[in-house]
């Protein structure tokens, strides 16, 4: 019960990015769970998604964790699964975090191999990491567009059976993602302004929520997360904006 009531208080935020509770109730085995509301279109799993709605939802994304770090609060599992869909329509696409189950606070101890394998940043892979905060979840978003816009073959990278093949596993698609970012191709500039931020994640180094909101191209397609010279393509101006 008190797992229970430790997610039903994170989940009970007063955001429109982060999945509505209603209540805790028990089920016909007498255990507690989490009433919400039906999503009907699903999550981001298994959804094609344009251009426009991809840079949406990791706008909206981003925000909603950035209203939980406010509170002191990681996410921990950032995955297709647990992004679901509110509202789409051809000029609105809105979506909510959904499953807090293993999310906690900056400074609560945890296993330090929580989360989804393909979506989980080089830190929690490493037992001596001592810092874990906003970036991983900042990586875990990453890893969302980087494969529902330009495509991550999952297939060919079977998740490691034990844990002697994890450092290895891991290895190897990191540097697939890599490999992948870095091949990047676009020609709007929504694409270009993604791949700057996909770099500087995958490539150059992690970065936390607010320098991501506040990335926009140098008008000759240049730039990098924080860059002051243009403004903030997420905070202001953007083609995108928050529903």
């Amino acid at each position: 019960m008190e797992k229970v009531k430790k997610e039903f208080a994170y989940m009970s935020r007063d955001s429109r990015f982060i999945v509505e509770v209603l209540g805790i109730v028990r089920d016909g085995f007498g255990s507690p769970v989490i009433l919400m509301p039906i999503y009907p279109l699903g999550s981001l799993a298994g959804c094609t998604l344009t251009e426009k709605e991809s840079v949406t939802a990791f706008r909206q994304i981003l925000v909603g964790l950035m209203q939980l770090k406010d509170s002191d609060i990681l996410h921990r599992d950032i995955k297709p699964g647990n992004i679901l869909i509110r509202k789409r329509t051809s000029k609105t696409f809105q979506i909510v975090l959904a499953d807090f189950g293993i999310a906690g606070k900056y400074t609560e101890q945890s296993d330090y191999f929580y989360g989804t394998a393909y979506y989980k940043a080089p830190e929690i892979f490493n037992e001596s990491a001592e810092v874990v905060d906003d970036r991983s979840d900042v990586w875990s978003t990453g890893i969302i567009m980087l494969e529902k816009m330009y495509g991550l073959d999952k297939g060919k990278f079977p998740k490691p059976k034990s844990d002697s093949e994890r450092a290895e596993w891991y290895a190897r698609w990191q540097k697939e993602v890599r490999r992948k970012v870095e091949g990047i191709e676009c020609e709007s500039e929504l694409g270009g302004l993604m791949k700057i931020i996909l770099q500087s994640i995958f490539v150059d180094c992690g970065i936390g929520f607010d320098i991501v909101l506040n990335t926009r191209p140098r008008p000759d397609g240049s730039g990098s997360p924080g860059d002051s010279t243009a403004g903030g393509a997420f905070n202001g101006e953007a083609s995108v904006p928050v529903p």
